[in-house]
């Protein structure tokens, strides 16, 4: 009787590893996906702006392009894939 109450404990314990790696992800996966949409608006609402006020900006750069976006996005979209990818392999343990 002892013994199957520590195996339910083992895999009570299991089980909330398991979910605490899973929210994690999914927690970074959301933000990063928050964090890169705003910042994607953000570039296309200025330049959606600041092409209609001024001409020369609005030629010298095309509409909602993906290099006019602050590269600080991308880098916090590096660190957040490069954090996943370490930790994807401990999600199988």
């Amino acid at each position: 009787m002892f013994s199957s109450a520590i195996n339910i404990f083992n895999v009570a314990k299991a089980e909330v590893r398991t979910a605490r790696r899973r929210a994690r992800f999914w927690t970074i996966v959301f933000f990063l996906s928050l964090f890169s949409i705003v910042g994607y608006l953000i570039s296309c609402s200025f330049l959606g702006y600041a092409a209609l006020t001024s001409p020369s900006f609005g030629t010298g750069v095309p509409k909602y392009l993906f290099g006019n976006i602050d590269p600080t996005f991308f880098l916090f979209f590096q660190f957040a894939v490069l954090f996943l990818a370490f930790d994807a392999g401990h999600l199988h343990n």
